[in-house]
């Protein structure tokens, strides 16, 4: 029974999803959600209690998603170097993907209250920067880095990302964003790799 019941869940939010991507939270309703996921209102408030309790789990779920996707294969890389280009691989083919994240990062698209959608832009950058913010002092510690604060370096980072995606004007639109966060890691890198080792810029 209790497999049942979180299989209906999960129906219940990846219908939802679906919803809010294209018609924004503030239009889809609990009503809408129930007849797209074929489960009388009933059944619904049994497991949501409201809209923003789904709002909520949705996103939740997403960032997990997020969160495994950026982290895919780091371990098989052979050292921080490696772990950092494969880190930005995986974030720039999360952001290609335009999943449903991507939405609440573009200026909020979805139309979340203000106070959810600042604590979910905090949360998913937090995560990002506290990736990278590890990546970054492995490098240093093994010496493939200078020293330097790897907090702000990996802030630095999280906003050229930003800046190159989601973020991206219409000032480079002739730029794909893979060229435009190679160019911009490039010069993230001169900044604070060990230029004294022979070693290929990412």
């Amino acid at each position: 029974m209790a497999e049942r019941r979180d299989i209906r869940r999960d129906l219940i939010l990846e219908t939802a999803r679906d919803l809010f991507g294209p018609n924004g939270v503030r239009r889809t309703t609990m009503g809408d959600i129930a007849q797209k996921a074929g489960v009388g209102k009933p059944i619904l408030y049994q497991y949501f209690s409201s809209k923003d309790d789904i709002i909520t789990a949705v996103i939740d779920m997403e960032i997990e998603f997020l969160k495994a996707s950026l982290s895919q294969g780091l371990d098989e890389e052979e050292n921080p170097m490696a772990q950092i280009a494969r880190a930005w691989s995986n974030a720039l083919d999360f952001y290609e993907k335009d999943n449903f994240l991507m939405h609440i990062l573009r200026a909020n698209e979805l139309g979340l209250a203000p106070y959810m959608h600042e604590r979910y832009v905090m949360e998913i950058e937090t995560f990002v920067v506290g990736l990278l913010e590890s990546l970054i002092q492995g490098a240093i510690n093994e010496g493939t880095f200078v020293q330097c604060n790897s907090r702000i370096a990996a802030y630095m980072g999280y906003k050229l990302y930003q800046a190159g995606t989601y973020g991206r004007t219409d000032t480079l639109k002739e730029f794909t964003s893979k060229d435009i966060m190679k160019r911009t890691m490039q010069i993230m890198a001169l900044g604070i790799m060990d230029q004294k080792r022979d070693q290929k810029i990412f």
